[in-house]
């Protein structure tokens, strides 16, 4: 069976790091001669959420096995704790172990690599510096961003699910990542869905309860969470592809930052002229973005093409905001 690591590692840090890097470009001032966006109506898939290299994988994989030996705890439990928020970071210094030596050995691993090529002269001296700096640019972000699997918005089903399904978190993915839906699973355990999703609810309120006595969210937000939550609760059960929906949707949320940022709009106002049925198209042509970076330019195309997607379209109904 595929580890559900492999799958959701591939599919978030491949987008957080594409994003990242994006970002970053978007940042420079617009090079001279920059050209206005104008972008073809077609349909697409994303292809940043189709997954790294194995290569890279396997080293994504080793990186949180090395985390979960050096913590002395099981790979179950720190899956479940970054699922609920967490960084590496955080779960490292609740060990009471400092977050840099877990980065420092990481790198050392991956450093000996780097050294094996060079004297088998695979590389040469610039390469190696570079991989050198893209490793710890990358294992930086796995250590310390927070939420790195992009599960937290959803993790009460995930939650629900593994209780009323005596399973951990990790072997629930395991099952979804071969393209089980939730549903799929409870028919397997012989499991009544009803019961995941009351599950899911108890979960759900729990968190807002915090939520709430935190003064992180105040009641109206709590209700619309809650309403929403049970209106898509159906959906997220059902779904055989759910971490790549959630992939897919974090990615479209990055995107629109990007793009409201180009057209100096606050991201909420694009999605309220989106959600009125503005065409995307027409206000990239209306702004007129000057985007000085080729590769952004060509995931702003590639988002487009996935934004006209007809599938897509009928899903745009929901609250963006709770994505």
């Amino acid at each position: 069976m595929k580890n559900p690591l492999c799958l959701l590692l591939s599919l978030f840090l491949g987008f957080y790091l594409l994003s990242a890097s994006n970002l970053q470009a978007q940042e420079l001032s617009p090079s001279t001669g920059a050209s206005t966006v104008t972008l073809e109506q077609e349909t697409a898939t994303p292809e940043n959420a189709d997954g790294e290299d194995e290569d890279e994988i396997d080293w994504l994989l080793d990186g949180l096995s090395l985390t979960a030996d050096v913590l002395g705890m099981e790979e179950d439990d720190l899956f479940s704790a970054l699922a609920h928020g967490l960084s590496m970071a955080d779960v490292a210094r609740a060990h009471g172990v400092d977050p840099i030596e877990i980065l420092d050995l990481a790198l050392s691993f991956e450093e000996s690599d780097i050294l094996a090529e060079l004297l088998d002269e695979e590389i040469d001296l610039s390469v190696a510096e570079d991989w050198r700096d893209q490793a710890a640019e990358a294992s930086a972000w796995l250590i310390y961003e927070e939420d790195p699997f992009g599960l937290e918005e959803i993790v009460w089903v995930l939650d629900g699910a593994a209780d009323a399904c005596d399973l951990s978190m990790l072997e629930l993915a395991d099952w979804m990542a071969d393209g089980a839906s939730i549903a799929d699973i409870a028919q397997e355990m012989e499991v009544d869905l009803k019961e995941i999703a009351e599950f899911s609810i108890d979960y759900l309120e729990e968190t807002i309860d915090v939520l709430l006595l935190l003064e992180e969210m105040d009641e109206e937000e709590a209700n619309e969470w809650l309403g929403w939550s049970e209106e898509i609760l159906e959906e997220l059960l059902t779904d055989e592809n759910l971490f790549e929906t959630l992939a897919e949707e974090d990615w479209a949320d990055e995107m629109v930052k990007i793009l409201a940022d180009l057209m100096n709009l606050e991201e909420l106002e694009l999605w309220d002229l989106l959600e009125e049925g503005e065409d995307l198209q027409d206000l990239l042509d209306t702004h007129k973005i000057q985007v000085g970076d080729e590769e952004l330019e060509d995931e702003i195309q590639e988002f487009l093409e996935w934004w006209n997607d007809d599938a897509f379209e009928e899903e745009e109904g929901a609250d963006r905001e709770d994505f």
